[in-house]
């Protein structure tokens, strides 16, 4: 019986993934085979394979719409940023981590609290401060904001990952002589490394996906 259940669960939660796999590829089979079909093709027979496929629609979305500047933008702008937050989320979450004391928690409730403030209520006051440092309509106000944005998640979450890692492992390399650097570097973050994928994913996709602030910034640098 009781492998007769392990089959069975194995069974089911694989069905239960391949079809959620399903679902996902689904928007992306339905955006690639679009792309090669006319207008008329497109919503005639929305899912099926191109009639007649054309590659002209290509040449058409870089010339006329500018695709190539587009992508080039959004791979610098997003590419920037992540590196960015991950410059100030990684120490931030490793200081958490090592720190103990009402300072520090006030600090990572400090952070929490970032999520109780939805991007559009900072979009008065952020797009002003822009024009007055002179830096509206640009690739470098979005590369300093949007980390700022991602900041609450990426060290709470780092923080979590880090928590995890046994702290005798930063006790005895400080017995032998390592100081704070190398315990991040040498121990926490290789540790920590599926935290510091996982984030640089989410910030990845929401930088890419960000539209409310990003207005044809590659216009100036």
């Amino acid at each position: 019986m009781e492998k007769l259940g392990s089959r069975l669960g194995w069974a089911t939660s694989h069905t239960v993934v391949w079809l959620y796999a399903l679902v996902l590829a689904t928007p992306l089979y339905y955006l690639t085979v679009t792309s090669w079909k006319g207008n008329i093709d497109i919503f005639s027979n929305p899912f099926s394979l191109p009639a007649r496929w054309l590659w002209d629609n290509y040449t058409t979305a870089f010339e006329q719409a500018a695709l190539g500047s587009a992508l080039t933008n959004s791979l610098l702008v997003a590419g920037a940023s992540v590196l960015l937050s991950l410059l100030l989320a990684i120490p931030a979450a490793y200081a958490l981590t090592r720190s103990s004391g009402l300072v520090s928690r006030l600090v990572e409730r400090g952070f929490a609290l970032g999520f109780l403030i939805p991007g559009f209520a900072a979009l008065v006051p952020t797009v002003l401060l822009a024009i007055e440092l002179g830096l509206f309509h640009t690739r470098t106000f979005l590369v300093l904001f949007l980390p700022a944005t991602s900041l609450p998640l990426s060290v709470i979450l780092l923080t979590q990952f880090m928590r995890t890692i046994p702290l005798e492992l930063a006790e005895s390399a400080a017995v032998d002589g390592a100081g704070e650097r190398t315990i991040l570097t040498k121990i926490y973050l290789p540790l920590a490394m599926p935290g510091v994928a996982s984030v640089t994913i989410l910030n990845f996709l929401g930088f890419w996906n960000e539209f409310l602030f990003a207005h044809d910034p590659w216009t100036r640098s």
